[in-house]
């Protein structure tokens, strides 16, 4: 069986960036976001693991998307 794949378009929300230019060029120039959970979090829960990478502010309507979206 042949299928067909059409890329209408490319979008990124991650800690390197919330477009694709920002995260390229972040990826690119070998930029991390890693860093240890803050320590009162092990007062919530047991983590599995000890790093996190935290996403930054993002501005929906500048995305086009509601809060609600």
């Amino acid at each position: 069986m042949t299928r067909r794949v059409v890329v209408t378009g490319v979008g990124v929300i991650t800690a390197l960036g919330t477009n694709i230019e920002e995260f390229w060029l972040r990826c690119l120039s070998g930029d991390s976001c890693v860093s240890a959970i803050p320590a009162h979090w092990r007062d919530y829960s047991d983590y599995q693991s000890d790093i996190w990478s935290p996403l930054p502010e993002i501005d929906f309507a500048e995305q086009g998307f509601t809060r609600m979206e």
